[in-house]
Parts: structure tokens; C-alpha cells; sequence
């Protein structure tokens, strides 16, 4: 485990590609709700390295770091792109609708200024400052018993595991002035609308995939969110 300041050597690198190199662990895969397809994989920025020996193994010395790094992570040649620094939002010029497939940090959830991953990119009309509205479906919900007792057999985690619930009684609850109303079910939670209640806006798009900016958010912004246009 290293960090900045620290030698290291690497295999493998072609030195002709320059003497500044960029450090990446590969993260999970970013699969489309909707199809069930993965488009690809997020890569984790872990910082930049020098060359200060040619060779096989190359020396480097680790210039920058965010976290720690570990033997097994891989470098690229340190990007040459033109920053952007201003962006123009605008609508999307036509239909788009995607799926939030992560949060930055692999959260459930963000709000305002937070990172997102699409599952629409530029193959599909997303460019960069295009502005899409977030939506809450309640037909996928990221707890699909979410109106039974304790999120229903699922409990507080996303396993398949069974969770036992204990239904106490509440004896002013069961008298006969109260009527017990009918538990809505998942065919009712799938007629319900869509809820419209906040923006994200677009920064970086790859050909199936985009990164978002959540400019506005009146609930938390959760994976499985739809995003589309405003």
C-alpha cells in the first residue's frame, strides 16, 4: 500500500506514450436497469505518477494520490484533453430516457451537486450541459416491497435473504372503530406516475454511458431514478 512520495514499478509500460502517467482501479459495472446490459465499467481516479527509469519495470514515483494504492492497479498516459470550463445547458434535442445506474462513492443515494452514471450517452443524443429531468417511477423502486411490513421479506438490505417480522398488535388499532385499510400491492404501485423532482445536467458522455451533475433535488436521488427530458 502507497501513496504520494512513494517508488514503485511497473510492467509493461511503453514510455513512448510520455513520462506522465495517470493511476485507475477498475470499480464496478454499470448495468442498464432497463435491459439488464452492462455498458461498461467506472474507473476509480487513485492519482499520478512520473517515470524516473525506463525499463521493464519501469520506476516511477507517485506525484499525487486520493487513496491508497495497491500492487494490480494500472496506469494510462496522463490525458491531454482541453478542460472545459464553461457549459451552455440546454434540452436535449430529442427524446431521451435512461436510468440512473450509480452514485459517485457507490451510494445508495445523493442529492444536489452530487455525481451520477446514465445509461444513455452519445449514441443516444446525450451531449455535453444537456439538461434531463430526474423522475421517481414507483413501479421500480430500489425496494420492490417497499409497502410491506419492514420493506417486506428483504428487510434494510438488497439481498434475497428472508427476514422474520413479528406483527405486535395494537389493541386500539384492532377495534372495531378502526377499519383496516387494504395494503397496496405492486401492481398498484406500478399504475402510479412518475414524480418529477429535480435536474441533473450532463458533463461527460461516452458512447453508451454519461456523468451527470444533480443541479436541483426535492428527495434524495437514488439508483434506478429515471432521467429524462425536461
Amino acid at each position: 500500500m502507497i501513496g504520494a512520495g512513494s517508488t514503485a514499478y511497473v510492467e509493461g509500460m511503453d514510455t513512448d506514450k510520455g513520462l506522465s502517467w495517470q493511476l485507475f482501479r477498475r470499480g464496478d459495472a454499470l448495468v442498464d436497469p432497463d435491459t439488464n446490459e452492462t455498458l461498461g465499467y467506472q474507473a476509480i481516479y487513485l492519482g499520478e505518477a512520473q517515470v524516473i527509469r525506463r525499463g521493464d519495470p519501469a520506476t516511477i514515483e507517485i506525484t499525487r494520490s486520493t487513496q491508497e494504492i495497491y500492487a494490480g492497479d494500472r496506469l494510462l498516459p496522463a490525458a491531454k484533453e482541453i478542460p472545459t470550463f464553461s457549459y451552455v445547458p440546454r434540452a436535449p434535442w430529442r427524446p431521451v430516457r435512461g436510468r440512473i445506474m450509480s452514485t459517485y462513492g457507490n451510494l445508495g443515494e445523493t442529492g444536489p451537486t452530487g455525481i451520477v452514471a446514465l445509461s444513455k450517452g452519445s449514441k443516444d443524443g446525450l451531449e455535453v450541459g444537456h439538461v434531463l429531468a430526474i423522475y421517481r417511477s414507483q413501479s421500480t423502486l430500489a425496494f420492490g416491497q417497499r409497502m410491506a411490513p419492514l420493506y417486506g421479506v428483504q428487510g434494510f438490505t438488497m439481498d434475497d435473504s428472508p427476514r422474520a417480522y413479528y406483527d405486535e398488535g395494537l389493541p386500539p388499532r384492532d377495534a372495531p372503530l378502526y377499519e383496516r385499510g387494504r395494503r397496496i400491492t405492486a401492481e398498484d404501485a406500478a399504475s402510479l406516475p412518475d414524480e418529477r423532482f429535480g435536474l441533473v445536467m450532463v458533463f461527460r458522455t461516452f458512447d453508451r454511458a454519461a456523468f451527470g451533475l444533480v443541479m436541483q433535488a426535492s428527495r434524495p436521488v437514488a439508483v434506478n431514478d429515471v432521467v429524462t427530458n425536461p
